[in-house]
């Protein structure tokens, strides 16, 4: 896979200097954009120091990645050097302005890639953004750190409050206000044809139809594309600096590499998929399930293998992007699924045995999320982790009532009378499994 750039800055229509910054660094695969404040000269001062400083410290640290296999433990550590490298750019551009009574108070706000193989650690501080369009389709994959955004996240006000307060667009983080800042970082797939958008807000102000700029960045050849973004922002009133910043993984030269990458691409492409249509993560936004993607592991199971044994431990919940398994309990068959449906939930809750077996009756791609890994979620993403853990709350009361109903109906049935358990721990027929019908025995 190959990693391409283009990217251009203008002052606008109305600024008299540029406060934004952008590096392309493809010799470490990075690239950041930088939106400086402050007021005079020292805007620009704060996203060139922040930008530079970000810059060297990756550099510095670049021999700590070497070797970068894409494992849950080498992202952790690149997304680990890239916060720091973005907290050591706050306290350089904070101390600057401490020591020069002309940039007390300057800061500016950071959006970051940094490609390494085939995954991208993004860092991000402020109200720039980065845009991903992939398959046809744009995603915004930052998250504004304004008040009005901060406000609807933690669910203090409405949209229309938010955006009606005269502070909606107050920066609520910035890089160099204070020594130190909170910065958001998580590493994800990256896949063949990616195009990926950093911009300033002077920018993305002027492009409110996701379908236009997705339009925009489709060409063929980006060579053009930032430089029209650009102009099309000053043409509608460049009332600010104008800065886009366009990053595209290519298809690698060597056809064994292309080939590999392909397939590659179409086996993300079915997981991210598979998880957009589950019901424990269909409400969730595609920079949400990148990062929960991120936390589950690809496992491939040959026919006739026991994914989960019948009162054994259980560590993990398992999603089928493939193929067909069979659930059964005490060696009689309760269940087929499918792929789309899952298996293994309570795992994800307590330590009780398992309530069933589950074997490939056919080869199988699953997608395997560990009690380890899912609490790793809850502490690292707190707020996307609580999204989860309260869809899974409403399969799991709702799975629990049809199996009450069930077992209430047929209480002279030893059979009924075990399938609770059972039916909890396995996707057979919720409300909320869109295939449940096809995992229902006769149904």
């Amino acid at each position: 896979m190959q990693v391409i750039a283009q990217g251009h800055s203008d002052v606008g229509r109305r600024r008299s200097n540029n406060e934004d910054y952008f590096v392309v660094e493809p010799s470490l695969g990075l690239y950041l954009v930088c939106d400086g404040m402050g007021g005079h000269a020292s805007g620009e001062v704060a996203s060139k120091t922040a930008a530079e400083a970000i810059r060297d410290f990756v550099k510095a640290h670049l021999p700590e990645v070497a070797g970068f296999d894409g494992s849950e433990a080498a992202c952790s550590k690149a997304a680990h050097i890239l916060r720091t490298a973005i907290e050591h750019a706050s306290s350089t551009v904070y101390e600057a302005g401490r020591n020069d009574p002309r940039l007390r108070g300057m800061g500016t706000t950071c959006v970051a890639l940094w490609f390494l193989g085939d995954k991208v650690v993004m860092g991000h501080v402020g109200d720039s953004r980065i845009y991903l369009t992939r398959n046809g389709t744009l995603h915004q994959l930052s998250e504004d750190h304004t008040y009005a955004n901060d406000a609807i996240r933690h669910g203090m006000m409405t949209p229309e409050q938010a955006y009606s307060s005269k502070f909606a667009e107050m920066i609520t983080r910035a890089v160099g206000v204070q020594e130190s800042v909170v910065v958001d970082t998580f590493a994800f797939d990256v896949v063949v044809g990616d195009t990926f958008l950093l911009c300033s807000d002077g920018l993305y102000d002027y492009f409110q139809d996701g379908n236009e700029l997705t339009a925009e960045l489709a060409p063929e050849s980006i060579a053009n594309v930032p430089e029209r973004l650009v102009g099309l922002a000053n043409e509608r009133g460049g009332k600010d600096n104008v800065t886009a910043l366009v990053v595209r993984t290519s298809v690698n030269a060597e056809p064994a590499v292309a080939e590999s990458d392909k397939k590659r691409k179409t086996i993300i492409d079915d997981d991210i998929s598979i998880l957009r249509h589950l019901d424990l993560f269909m409400e969730l936004s595609m920079a949400e399930l990148v990062r929960v993607l991120v936390s589950f592991k690809g496992r491939d199971f040959a026919p006739g293998t026991e994914i989960m044994t019948e009162g054994t431990a259980g560590t993990s919940m398992f999603v089928i992007v493939h193929g067909e398994v069979i659930v059964s309990r005490q060696g009689q068959a309760i269940a087929t699924l499918l792929s789309g449906q899952h298996f293994g939930d309570m795992s994800l809750l307590d330590h009780r045995p398992r309530s069933a077996s589950v074997t490939a009756t056919a080869p199988v791609r699953a997608l395997e999320l560990t009690r380890e890994s899912f609490n790793d979620l809850m502490v690292k993403e707190p707020a996307l982790g609580a999204k989860v853990l309260f869809k899974l709350a409403q399969i799991l009361s709702l799975r629990l009532d049809n199996a009450m109903r069930t077992r209430s109906s047929s209480d002279d049935d030893e059979q009924a009378r075990r399938t609770p358990r059972a039916t909890m721990d396995i996707a057979m027929a919720s409300p909320f499994s869109r295939a449940a019908r096809k995992s229902r025995p006769g149904g």
